[in-house]
């Protein structure tokens, strides 16, 4: 096919935002809205189920958990440690392993390792860390590292055209042009 969706795997956090009411839950709910109804793949690492399950061990039925379940799941061919690992020396080179909160570095590695050797479009996720590096993870690895307001552009949640070519996903800030906006509702 000459055009192809693209495939994002969503942050853990993301979904707190929605069962929180964080500030941009609004902007999460739309992304998912924009996968149910096909214009995106969503999809969710393996590592964001047992991140969720260690946040939700002292919740008795965690309704969060079960929503999990509605979510593909990526299959990753390759070693995920090894390039967690390597991926730890580019966004976390002066963390101390010993830290108090490494346990959400970890899991934030493993999450980008999953999206990158499952080549997915992008990773959504609100981590600065990750963000920063965004530019650098795309050009050495071809993964996209997107905050939600990345994919959401204006009050009225318009979503960004996304346009395939070949096989590498722009995003292009069109909201102005009216043509688009009613073509996008």
């Amino acid at each position: 096919p000459v055009l192809t969706r693209p495939s994002y795997a969503l942050d853990v956090n993301l979904l707190l935002d929605i069962c929180k009411k964080r500030q941009g839950y609004e902007q999460v709910l739309n992304i998912m809205q924009m996968g149910f109804q096909g214009g995106v793949l969503i999809c969710i690492t393996p590592e964001f189920k047992l991140e969720l399950e260690r946040k939700a061990a002292s919740f008795v039925d965690d309704p969060a958990l079960k929503l999990v379940n509605a979510f593909p799941v990526l299959n990753t061919p390759g070693d995920v440690s090894v390039l967690s690992e390597s991926l730890r020396r580019i966004v976390f080179p002066d963390r101390s392993l010993e830290r108090k909160s490494i346990q959400n570095d970890e899991s934030d590695l493993m999450h980008l390792a999953y999206c990158i050797l499952s080549k997915v479009s992008g990773f959504v996720t609100r981590e600065k860390a990750l963000l920063r590096l965004s530019s650098e993870i795309k050009n050495r690895y071809g993964t996209s590292i997107l905050s939600p307001d990345e994919l959401i552009v204006d009050d009225q949640h318009t979503p960004n055209v996304l346009m395939a070519l070949n096989s590498d996903f722009i995003l292009e800030k069109s909201y102005n042009s009216l043509e688009v906006k009613g073509f996008l509702k």
